[in-house]
C-alpha cells in the first residue's frame, strides 16, 4: 500500500513537472511567434506596403504588443468570457465589420492577422489540451460535428481576441 502511494505520488509529481515545462515551452514559442508577426507587420510599414499612420496598423501593432506582454491572460476561459461579454454589443460588432473590411484591402496584413489568430487558437488549445481532448471535444463533436467544431472554435477565438479585454480595441470603438 505504501509502495502504491509512493509510486502514485511520484507519477503525479513527474506529470506536474513535465506539464509545467511543456506550458513554459508553449508560452515561449507563442510569444516568439507574436514577436515575429509584429516584426513582419512593422517591416510592411517600413517598406511602405501599409500606411504606418493607419488605424489598422496601429491597432494590430499595439494589440500584438499587448498579447506579448499579457500572454498569460490568454486562456479558453478568458476568451469565452470576453466573447460572451461583447456578444450583442453593437459598437463592437460595427468595429469588427469595419476591421474585417479594412483587412480585405491589404492581403499582406490579412495574412499576418490570420497567422496571429491561428497562433492564439493553437496556444489556447495547447494550454487546455487535456480538457479539450478528453472533455470538450468528445462532448461537443457529436452535437456540432468535428468539422464545424473546429471552424466554430476558430471563428469564436478570432472574434474574442479583438475584444477590449484582450486587444487595443477599446481605444478604437468610439473613434470609428
Amino acid at each position: 500500500m505504501v509502495t502504491f502511494f509512493g509510486v502514485s505520488v511520484s507519477i503525479l509529481l513527474l506529470w506536474a513537472i513535465t506539464r509545467k515545462m511543456y506550458l513554459a515551452l508553449v508560452s515561449r514559442r507563442f510569444r516568439y511567434k507574436i514577436f515575429e508577426l509584429r516584426d513582419r507587420l512593422r517591416r510592411l510599414a517600413i517598406e511602405e506596403k501599409v500606411d504606418k499612420d493607419s488605424w489598422v496598423f496601429e491597432y494590430y501593432d499595439k494589440s500584438f504588443s499587448k498579447t506579448i506582454t499579457d500572454y498569460y491572460y490568454l486562456t479558453a476561459f478568458r476568451l469565452f468570457g470576453s466573447a460572451v461579454k461583447m456578444k450583442g454589443d453593437k459598437e463592437f460588432e460595427e468595429f469588427s465589420v469595419k476591421l474585417e473590411s479594412e483587412l480585405e484591402k491589404n492581403h499582406d496584413v490579412k495574412k499576418i492577422v490570420d497567422e496571429y489568430y491561428s497562433a492564439v487558437a493553437n496556444y489556447v488549445f495547447n494550454q487546455h489540451n487535456i480538457s479539450m481532448k478528453f472533455f470538450i471535444i468528445p462532448i461537443l463533436s457529436p452535437i456540432i460535428g468535428m468539422h464545424n467544431l473546429g471552424r466554430g472554435f476558430n471563428a469564436w477565438s478570432n472574434k474574442a481576441i479583438n475584444t477590449p479585454d484582450l486587444s487595443d480595441s477599446g481605444k478604437y470603438l468610439k473613434s470609428i
